[in-house]
Parts: structure tokens; C-alpha cells; sequence
């Protein structure tokens, strides 16, 4: 019987076969990296909206039961909480329209809201990340009106001081407009 060397017979991958499995790798890495980038962005972004729609309503439901109830002078009770509104009946967390504080944006979107997103008013960065919005008050944009501006806390460094590159949305206790602002790059 003649001798077979053992090295003939040898399975494994040529050096071109594991090059192209790499190439293929690598354009599957290159294709979906960028898709996932944008799905965390797209998720941000829709959360952020969907807090602003939720505000949206609640401060439409307790303008609502203030005309229903007749127009009632600084609180209407709705789902039984009692929510501070103005004189236009919108809530404004016992403030004026035209001279809130962040306390008082924070108490509006607390009275109004049935399951608050954690919310701060602190400036110090590690109150801000264990949060999921950010309160501010507006005094300039919406003048002579002040308005609440929450921003959402994805990858702060600082609190906010504008709405560049960051996303949330602004409420007008003045009028009741809630708008949504998208940002983040």
C-alpha cells in the first residue's frame, strides 16, 4: 500500500477564503452600524415626542374640565388631583403666565402627569443624567410670557442653556402651546 502524506489530506481555510469571510464581515459591520446609530437616535427622538403628547393632552384635559366646571378662580380637580391653572386655565403650577419659576414648571408637569418621567431642576450633572428631563424657564423666546422647557437628559454633559443640539419641547402657559423641538445631532 502505498504511502498517502497525511498533509494532503488536510482540511481547514485557505488564506483567500477566510480573507473574503473578512471582507464580507466587514461590509455587513459597515451597513449595519449606521442603521443602529440611527434606531437609538430614532428612539430618542420618539420618546421625546411622546411625552410632549402626552403633556399636550394633559394640559388639554384640565383647560377642558376649567370650562366645564364653569371657570373656576386657580384649581380644577381632574382624576382627583387638584391642578393649579391660571386665570386662562392653564396650568401653571401656582404661577403667573408671565413670571414662572422652574419649581413651578417642575409642579405642572408633575400635577398633570400620571406617570411623571423623572424630572430635575438641578444644575449639578449627575442630578441631570439620573433624570429623563431637564426644567427650565424660557423668559426671552416667548416674551413678554415665560415658558417651561423641558429638555430630554440622553447624553447631557451640561444642563442645557439653549435648544441646540439637544431635543425636547417648550410649554406656553400663556396660551397652552406645547411644542416639540428635535435638535440632537
Amino acid at each position: 500500500m502505498p504511502y498517502r502524506s497525511s498533509l494532503k489530506f488536510a482540511k481547514g481555510f485557505t488564506l483567500i477564503e477566510i480573507f473574503i469571510v473578512i471582507i464580507i464581515l466587514g461590509v455587513l459591520a459597515a451597513y449595519a452600524v449606521p442603521r443602529f446609530v440611527n434606531a437609538a437616535r430614532d428612539a430618542e427622538e420618539a420618546s421625546i415626542e411622546a411625552v410632549a403628547n402626552s403633556f399636550a393632552s394633559a394640559v388639554s384635559l384640565a383647560r377642558s374640565q376649567w370650562e366645564l366646571s364653569g371657570r373656576p378662580a386657580g384649581r380644577v380637580s381632574l382624576e382627583g388631583a387638584d391642578i393649579v391653572v391660571g386665570t386662562n386655565g392653564f396650568p401653571t403650577g401656582g404661577g403667573n403666565a408671565q413670571a414662572m419659576t422652574a419649581q413651578q414648571c417642575l409642579a405642572v408637569l408633575d400635577g398633570i402627569m400620571q406617570n411623571l418621567p423623572r424630572a430635575t431642576i438641578s444644575n449639578n450633572i449627575d442630578d441631570i443624567r439620573r433624570a429623563r428631563l431637564y426644567v427650565r424657564v424660557e423668559t426671552q423666546l416667548f416674551a413678554p410670557d415665560h415658558a417651561c422647557t423641558y429638555y430630554q437628559t440622553a447624553g447631557l454633559v451640561s444642563a442645557p442653556t439653549n435648544q441646540l443640539n439637544v431635543n425636547g419641547f417648550v410649554y406656553v402657559p400663556a396660551t397652552g402651546r406645547v411644542s416639540t423641538f428635535i435638535n440632537k445631532i
